[in-house]
């Protein structure tokens, strides 16, 4: 606030002391910003010892209290910015939101094409926005130009403006002639420009490191003749230092990689160890060797470069300036081509080796992300990758490329992310797998096309990772039951007996979880009932589910008994058809009556599961004509009903006093039966079982003690009871006390030794059990 500062009046730039310009400044409130463009072109002197310079520039930054704005190349950062004190860096959260603040002293720039998000200008014609901001400044100066029927890729752009710039410099030069150069010697006069440039190219692959010094610079553009003043008016060259160097760097770069030996490059800098005393080439000169890489693929496709990646990978992590290039080429490179499709074997090569040797700064997520790959190869190398990602979340993840790409293109990248539900590889998160990753992202955004994360989940059911991916239907069922139900009807009308499989095993899962469309569910239902089952698991499901509801029970209550007469038992249809009791208990009764008694008799295991279900029928009036359904199934099949006899019983004794009614005449009927299995069976059970209902049950087996094989399942069964073991020492012994062991009845000698036989227990059970 208040009135504005005076101007500040500083002696002339070329007497101006930087200590008098920020002393000036600091005194006017204005501290002073320094912007120092192009750093790479300091004297080699100080560019090979980049630590002193940087500390010094620190040290006159704090004591001036100016500030330092450094316009450079990725590369040439990456070994001058570990010098600076990290107290003088400002570090923004994105590469062009440097902002001016009072902390830090030192803002460093990178170019866009640092990382992975940024990709080299190759941008059709039909989409600039996206482009590169060079590639787009050329474009609108093109755009004159006829427009070619397909996109120009960035090979193209760069010859259409070499023409451009060569046609501009025969212009200007013809303009200096007397006749004024036109028609055909104008455009001899433009490719005689053309050369020049390409010269002045090859000169700057040379030792002038990137830029033309001032002999080389008038020899190719001399003065005489109107050059030098045409190439520096139209800005294509421009003074750098004690030289000259290609105002478009990117520009520059790609025609030196015309005229670099490509092979001879990679030898020096990769593939061959350094001669000692050898002066190393710049970080910042990747540009011409990685143009020369694309050029490659350009002019040969895949065939030209895939031999010289392949190459490239091996030497990723090897130490020292070798191992450098090696990755910052084969970055460069698998960034920069059109379609990184042919290349899948180098970047499968690639993530292998970096599973292998340990995560890479120059391969981090963002590089992947950035790739031009379809979406179905991107996720595969996402899904070999994961196990990179780290145990705790910080910075892009693998696993963040994945659900970006999730969410952008949702019914795309769901069957691609249910592949990865075969892959049980551990991550280092505890606990997890990649497959179990791929359950929580899928989890994690199902709300964005739910229909189409259901269709990409069933599909996967027949695959090798088909349990996890049940394992997310399940809890789909509870998240999201409406759109389940409509994907259950959906696959009930497919003609594909899986997805009908499916669907069928869906119903009762939702039947009763809140939200459930059972409109939709009930449409499945009668929809799988109109196609064939073959293998018998598509109509039961259904039944039991039309079954489950009052409004369609009358209806289908006839087909579901008849298809409840055969094999194979479904347990969902025998529960529905049990709940169907308390509405129409003659035809059930009739139904399972058949099933146990009938001519096709149930086996043991689907007998035992029938009577475990009628079992929790509570409602004492069906109980009853359970209880004698029961009975009649035990007379019907004496020798096989043991083992579905004893459980319909130990299931009933967990409703207590309430099953008395029925028990107790089951029991004692069941005691008539011929043979002693099921008599034994029962007593070993009852024996076993606590409460006091278990103990009147156990009277009729005791009446029948002198039955030693009910006796010593009885005792068996008592363990150490003390009460049971009186009841049944009582129950076998009928002679009066102090008889002689030698005359004591069969009975009761066999007790005494089934009783001995017991583990030692406290001094007072003898006592309690003779009492």
């Amino acid at each position: 606030d208040g009135p504005p500062a005076p101007p500040i009046e500083a002696p002339p730039p070329h007497h101006a002391d930087p200590d008098v310009v920020a002393r000036l400044a600091r005194a006017a409130d204005r501290p002073l910003l320094v912007v120092l463009d192009a750093p790479e072109e300091m004297p080699p002197h100080l560019s090979h010892a980049p630590r002193p310079w940087a500390l010094a520039t620190a040290a006159w930054l704090r004591a001036s209290g100016a500030r330092l704005a450094l316009g450079c190349r990725p590369e040439f950062w990456e070994r001058l910015g570990p010098h600076f004190p990290a107290e003088v860096l400002h570090r923004p959260t994105s590469p062009f939101t440097a902002t001016a603040t009072s902390a830090p002293a030192a803002t460093a720039r990178r170019e866009p094409d640092t990382g992975g998000e940024y990709l080299p200008p190759h941008v059709p014609l039909a989409d600039p926005p996206e482009g590169h901001p060079l590639t787009l400044r050329i474009l609108e100066q093109l755009q004159p130009v006829a427009i070619p029927a397909t996109p120009p890729g960035r090979h193209e752009v760069f010859e259409a403006w070499l023409a451009l710039v060569s046609l501009r410099i025969a212009t200007s030069v013809g303009a200096g002639r007397r006749p004024a150069v036109r028609g055909s010697a104008l455009r001899r006069l433009a490719a005689v420009a053309a050369g020049r440039l390409h010269l002045a190219a090859r000169r700057c692959l040379g030792p002038g490191r990137g830029a033309l010094d001032q002999r080389a610079f008038e020899t190719v553009f001399p003065w005489h003749g109107g050059w030098a003043g045409a190439v520096l008016s139209l800005d294509v060259l421009q003074p750098a230092g004690e030289g000259y160097r290609f105002t478009d760097e990117e520009f520059g770069d790609w025609l030196q990689g015309v005229h670099l030996e490509l092979d001879e490059a990679l030898a020096n800098l990769v593939h061959s160890t350094p001669q000692p005393g050898a002066v190393p080439v710049p970080g910042h000169r990747v540009g011409p060797v990685a143009e020369a890489l694309l050029l490659a693929h350009h002019h040969r496709g895949a065939g030209g470069l895939l031999p010289r990646l392949r190459e490239l990978v091996d030497a990723v992590h090897r130490e020292g300036e070798q191992g450098w290039w090696a990755a910052r080429l084969l970055s460069r490179a698998l960034r920069g081509v059109p379609d990184a499709t042919p290349y899948l074997p180098v970047l499968r090569a690639l993530a292998a080796r970096l599973l292998r040797a340990g995560s890479h700064p120059d391969f981090p997520p963002a590089f992947w992300a950035g790739l031009r790959l379809p979406l179905d190869a991107r996720t595969d190398l996402l899904r070999q990758l994961l196990p990179l990602d780290p145990a705790q979340p910080g910075g892009r993840r693998f696993l963040d490329v994945a659900a970006a790409l999730l969410t952008a293109e949702p019914a795309a990248a769901q069957p691609l992310l249910c592949r990865w539900f075969g892959d049980d590889r551990p991550l280092r998160a505890p606990g997890a797998t990649v497959a179990t990753a791929a359950g929580a992202l899928l989890h994690t955004h199902r709300g964005q096309a739910t229909d189409s994360l259901t269709e990409a989940l069933v599909a996967a059911l027949t695959t090798a990772g088909g349990a996890h991916a049940g394992e997310l239907l399940d809890e789909l069922a509870h998240d999201e039951p409406a759109a389940l139900s409509r994907a259950v009807h959906r696959w009930a009308a497919d003609d594909r007996v899986e997805r009908r499989r499916a669907a069928a095993g869906r119903l009762a899962a939702l039947a009763t979880v809140p939200g459930a469309d059972h409109d939709e569910l009930t449409r499945a239902a009668k929809e799988l009932l109109r196609r064939p089952d073959d293998t018998g698991e598509l109509h039961p499901p259904a039944y039991g589910h039309l079954l489950g509801r009052p409004a369609s029970r009358s209806s289908y209550l006839t087909a579901a008994l008849l298809r409840f007469a055969r094999d194979p038992y479904d347990a969902g249809l025998s529960e529905a058809l049990v709940r169907a009791l308390s509405t129409h208990p003659r035809q059930v009764l009739a139904g399972f009556r058949h099933r146990l008694c009938g001519p096709a008799a149930a086996s043991r295991e689907s007998a035992t599961a029938l009577l475990t279900a009628l079992a929790d029928v509570r409602v004492p009036a069906l109980a009853r004509q359970v209880a004698h359904l029961v009975a009649e199934y035990a007379w019907s099949r004496p020798e096989e009903v043991v083992e579905p006899v004893t459980a319909f019983v130990e299931r009933r004794l967990a409703a207590g006093a309430a099953a008395r009614a029925t028990l107790l005449p089951l029991v004692e009927e069941l005691c008539r039966l011929p043979g002693t299995a099921l008599r034994a069976r029962l007593g070993r059970v009852l024996a076993a079982a606590d409460g006091q209902l278990a103990g009147e049950l156990l009277e009729p087996l005791l009446a029948a003690g002198e039955e030693p094989p009910v006796r010593e399942s009885v005792l068996a069964g008592a363990g150490h009871d003390p009460e049971l073991l009186r009841r049944l020492g009582l129950a076998t012994d009928g002679t009066p006390p102090g008889t002689p062991p030698g005359t004591r009845p069969r009975g009761a000698a066999g007790f005494d030794g089934g009783a001995l036989a017991l583990p030692r227990k406290p001094s007072d059970l003898t006592a309690r059990t003779r009492g």
